[in-house]
């Protein structure tokens, strides 16, 4: 009995060790620099000639002109040109990012597009939830897909089952009709 016990263990223990958080990788940068007055912890990255900083984590790559990594707390903080894509389904641009890749949340602000296949939605300030596969934001938006141009004050973009929740001030604009409501459900598909 006591043998069945230790394997077991040891199992249930490499298990543990398999979903450790994975770290957010340098795959190039034009030079790095340190800064500790300003910028204590930070392995800053920039940007030399052509040559743009990449950053990777979890199977999404992140490119910009410069970024100030957390190697301690797993994050960072991107500027300038800032593209976020996640596989080919998912396409993220803005002027400036934050990134925590301990729970995988990004803050993407000043001239947000969100870029899938059928859609683009374009904010100021985007908030992607990436393990729930959300995607929101709480200023003005518009989305925009092969039929419909929809805006409204804040809204919630399910991924998975291409679902969008908005609320206040909503107007969808169609060749066919418009609509104006305070909250809509809409579906992509």
């Amino acid at each position: 009995m006591r043998l069945n016990i230790i394997p077991i263990c040891f199992f249930i223990s490499f298990s543990l060790i398999s979903q450790e958080q994975r770290t957010i990788e340098i795959i190039q940068a034009g030079k790095s620099v340190r800064n500790s007055v300003e910028y204590p912890d930070a392995n800053i990255l920039q940007k030399d000639g052509d040559l743009r900083v990449i950053l990777f984590h979890d199977g999404a790559l992140i490119e910009s002109d410069i970024s100030y990594y957390y190697n301690n707390d797993n994050s960072f903080k991107a500027n300038g040109k800032v593209n976020f894509n996640q596989g080919d389904s998912l396409s993220l641009t803005s002027d400036f990012l934050e990134y925590d890749g301990k729970t995988k949340k990004a803050i993407a602000y000043g001239n947000v597009k969100l870029t899938r296949p059928d859609m683009k939605l374009e904010t100021d300030t985007l908030y992607l939830d990436r393990p729930k596969n959300i995607a929101f934001y709480n200023s003005k938006g518009k989305i925009i897909d092969n039929d419909n141009t929809l805006e409204s004050n804040s809204g919630t973009y399910y991924m998975e089952p291409k679902k969008y929740i908005f609320k206040s001030n909503v107007t969808i604009d169609n060749p066919e009709y418009n609509v104006k409501s305070e909250e809509l459900e809409y579906f992509t598909e």
